[in-house]
């Protein structure tokens, strides 16, 4: 989303009739205020020296950027380069006279595309009249370009036809007939190349007579040669008669092709389509008196040339020219050709050759002025835009009830009552009407069109209903083929809404061992087993309300004999465009035998997983043994120390007991009591006893450690997942591996005392960071031997996003390049024989990638060390790349 840039306090600015700024700061320009996000189309606007500094969010929908790209003249990359200089140049001229002005140029749209758009341009002053800056509007014209290019395109063929149709009356012969026409078609009618042949009856060879229009490289002459040298002929055996205009000639109507390239008729004339650059071909045939005299050729360079309109229009040259041939040979009558013209000058501006629908012309008001005789005997009672409507009704008043209804009727008569307005040019469309009895289906086309001055407007109404039902019944039948013929391998099944079964294919009821009669007659989803059937109708709720197109689930689906069989099942809706009604394609497949050999594979997961741990505690059970016999050796010193010390301090105790109270001052006892406090050393064993039983608490704490953290990682592993602390785990396989690394690295831990509760296996992940500590401290050992010197083993934790991280980083050799890519293989170990298995780093991967849906990567620098990064999704579930 673009943000306006505006303080959250400042008002928005109001432009003022004059372009002055009415609210906001005074004398300072602001950015576009937040109300003018609310307009679609796109608008901009400029400091005092005409630099555009903001744009509103219709901006940024239509050419696809950023605020960052179109900022500091950036939009200029979005303008056509043949339009860049003059649009720069308009610019200058009307920021330097601050006064409103407008420019149309094309400007890039976000498909990619350039559209032209009309630019609106006002001055913004404050209260004293100073210009602060320029607010400019900018309207898409590309619709408005298409239907005046394709107005112009139908008026060249319009005019060509009107031109043809007085050169046919007044044509002194045959030859000034075909090169005018020929010559009318290319420069009037707009495409390259048009030719007439004449037809030999005997021969079938249809002989170019007249040729106009350029073709790159070639002169006229040459251009009638090559034609001739493609021998067109009516023969279909022959290739000269596969082409337009031997089927032409040879069937008595026209033919044309929009995309030659793609056309299998015209293979024989590719090399010459593609050599003249053509794309686009039609072929007419002159018929004089029920007679086939030859063929009117026309090419156009661009596809899709020749559509239905051009086309009909095409086709009424030809015949008019036709008549033009009779007229030189038996001095047809004027009246023939007047006749014609007045024919095809209404045709051609109302659009009135659909005779069999119901029309009107309406005037510029929407009145009805007149209707055809389709209208009048129209019966359709429940179609309130045609039945009972006749001249003098205000068609405006009979659609404009119907807009606040939802629908296509809805949508048709708006598209009505804009083309009255002037709004659009035409529109098509197509509406139901609903009553008694099923829905009748209705396309009407609407024409705006000028007559003698006049605004007037053509609608025409005919019934598709049939043609709606066909439609939609073999859209229907030809889906359902393809989805049963394409699935028919699995259990394939066609559920209405609710859940009963509408067709089952044979697989689904050989498995299953009803009937299609069974399956229908059963209540919906009564074959999915009753703990899985709540899930399966809410999954089918949810594709019914359109909510989701296609869902894939497991479930269960209870056999004839009571029995039950896992499926995997993919579903599909199918939704009906006519009525909104939806199906649901079931496709599903047996898994029995893939959930048996999942829970196999689980169980020996976990086998292997508890060996591993087992195998692990073995191989570190003499470390283990030295780091609790340590702790303990001197907690017994110490603690004869203690016994020691109580001895002496004894005599010391037995002495005062026997003093007699009464005595307390005699000096033999009291020179005695002070013998027995030196021989004690009282003093050294007031300040060493708490040292000594302070070490053993201590000790005693470490060996507790190590056993809290071997039970905590032989403890078995659980199928499923629970919220464990990552950094209580490492500290605990760290503490167990200490002998491993304690000769040969310190071991720093860098653990983040915010990371949370992370979802997971806590012995699996026990057993990875085993392993790469293990791996680590190898490998340091590997650089240092027996030197005394130490590496350094690392271990963090930390929390990216979704994601636990674990790295465990060493100060060893590094990974070779050559291996790099087989240290996750299983049984892969550059350890001498009896120092590893080659599983650790499989085993390890295996259970972050396959049981947590993590990932396990390393970056190693040869001679400097390795880092081993482990990541876990936080979430429950979660897969995939971070």
């Amino acid at each position: 989303m673009h943000e306006t840039r505006r303080s959250p306090r400042s008002l928005p600015p109001r432009v003022g009739s004059r372009g002055r700024v009415e609210a906001g700061t005074p004398g300072r320009t602001s950015p576009v205020p937040e109300w003018l996000d609310l307009f679609p189309h796109p608008i901009w606007t400029a400091d005092p020296e005409g630099r555009w500094v903001a744009f509103n969010r219709g901006w940024f929908t239509f050419t696809g950027r950023s605020e960052a790209q179109e900022s500091d003249g950036g939009w200029q990359q979005g303008l056509h380069p043949e339009d860049l200089d003059r649009v720069q140049l308009a610019f200058q001229q009307g920021f330097r006279a601050q006064v409103p002005f407008h420019q149309e140029f094309r400007l890039k749209h976000a498909d990619g595309s350039f559209h032209w758009v009309q630019n609106h341009v006002s001055p913004l002053h404050d209260e004293d009249g100073s210009c602060i800056g320029y607010l400019g509007s900018c309207y898409d014209l590309s619709v408005a370009r298409m239907v005046e290019a394709r107005a112009l395109r139908l008026g060249q063929l319009y005019e060509a036809l009107c031109r043809i149709t007085r050169i046919a009356k007044f044509s002194p012969g045959t030859e000034v007939l075909f090169e005018a026409s020929c010559r009318v078609v290319v420069e009037t009618g707009g495409f390259s190349l048009a030719w007439i042949g004449l037809l030999d009856p005997a021969s079938g060879q249809v002989s170019p007579v007249a040729v106009h229009g350029s073709v790159p490289g070639l002169a006229g002459g040459e251009i009638r040669t090559r034609l001739e040298e493609t021998r067109p002929t009516t023969d279909p055996d022959v290739p000269g008669g596969r082409g337009l205009v031997g089927q032409a000639c040879r069937e008595a109507r026209f033919a044309f092709s929009n995309d030659i390239h793609s056309d299998p008729r015209m293979r024989p004339w590719m090399p010459l389509a593609e050599s003249w650059g053509i794309r686009g071909s039609a072929a007419f045939p002159l018929v004089v008196r029920g007679q086939v005299r030859g063929a009117l050729a026309i090419y156009a360079i661009e596809t899709g040339a020749f559509d239905s309109e051009v086309v009909d229009l095409l086709d009424r040259v030809t015949e008019d020219i036709s008549l033009a041939i009779e007229r030189l040979e038996q001095g047809r009558r004027w009246s023939e050709v007047e006749s014609r013209l007045r024919v095809s000058e209404r045709l051609f501006s109302a659009t009135l050759d659909t005779l069999s629908a119901a029309m009107a012309i309406l005037d510029e008001e929407g009145r009805i002025l007149a209707v055809n005789a389709a209208w009048l005997d129209f019966q359709n009672v429940e179609n309130p835009l045609v039945h009972g409507r006749s001249p003098g009704d205000d068609y405006r008043t009979v659609c404009s009830p119907f807009l606040a209804q939802e629908g296509p009727l809805s949508d048709f008569v708006l598209g009505v009552l804009e083309v009255i307005e002037g709004v659009q040019e035409r529109f098509t469309g197509e509406y139901p009407c609903t009553g008694t009895g099923a829905s009748r289906w209705y396309a009407a086309t609407v024409q705006r069109f000028s007559f003698e001055g006049l605004n007037r407007t053509v609608v025409a109404h005919r019934e598709v209903t049939d043609r709606k039902l066909v439609e939609d019944r073999l859209r229907h039948s030809e889906l359902l083929f393809r989805m049963i013929t394409e699935n028919a391998q699995d259990l394939v099944a066609l559920l209405d809404e609710e859940g009963c079964c509408l067709y089952a294919g044979a697989s689904h009821l050989s498995l299953l061992g009803f009937t299609m009669a069974d399956l229908i007659t059963k209540r919906p989803l009564e074959i999915v087993a009753e703990p899985d059937r709540e899930r399966m109708v809410g999954i089918l709720r949810r594709i019914a309300e359109g909510r989701m197109d296609a869902a894939i689930t497991e479930y269960h689906l209870v056999r004839k004999d009571g029995t039950q069989i896992p499926v995997e099942s993919r579903l599909t809706a199918i939704r009906e465009a006519r009525d909104g009604a939806t199906s649901i394609l079931v496709v599903a497949r047996d898994i029995s035998e893939r959930l048996a050999a999942e829970q196999d594979r689980r169980r020996m997961e976990a086998e292997l997983g508890q060996a591993q741990k087992l195998e692990s505690i073995g191989q570190l059970a003499a470390g283990i043994a030295h780091e609790i016999n340590t702790p303990t050796q001197y907690i017994g010193d110490n603690l004869h120390f203690i016994a020691d010390g109580l001895r002496e301090l004894e005599g010391v105790f037995d002495l005062l007991m026997s003093l007699d109270p009464g005595a307390a001052g005699d000096a033999p006892f009291l020179q005695t009591l002070r013998e027995r406090v030196a021989a004690a050393d009282l003093g050294y064993l007031r300040s060493e006893l708490p040292k000594a039983a302070e070490q053993s608490l201590e000790g005693v704490a470490r060996v507790s450690k190590i056993v809290n953290a071997m039970k905590e990682f032989s403890h078995p592993e659980s199928e499923e997942k629970v919220l464990a602390d990552l950094n209580r785990a490492i500290e605990s396989t760290v503490a167990i591996s200490r002998n491993e690394w304690k000769y040969v690295a310190d071991l720093e831990l860098d653990l983040d005392p915010g990371l949370q509760a992370v979802p997971c296996h806590p012995g699996g992940i026990n057993q990875v960071v085993l392993n790469l500590v293990v791996n680590a401290a190898h490998a340091i050992g590997e650089v240092v031997g027996h030197s005394g010197e130490k590496g350094r083993i690392t271990v963090r934790t930390r929390a990216e996003g979704a994601w636990a991280v674990i790295q465990v980083e060493d100060t060893g050799p590094g990974i070779p390049e050559a291996i790099q890519t087989r240290i996750f293989d299983p049984f892969f170990t550059t350890k001498g024989v009896g120092k590893g298995s080659g599983q650790g780093l499989a085993i390890a991967r295996s259970v972050v990638v396959d049981k947590h849906g993590g990932t396990l990567g390393f970056d190693t620098q040869p001679g400097q060390g390795t880092l081993f990064t482990v990541r876990l999704p936080l979430a429950p579930g979660a897969r995939g790349d971070p």
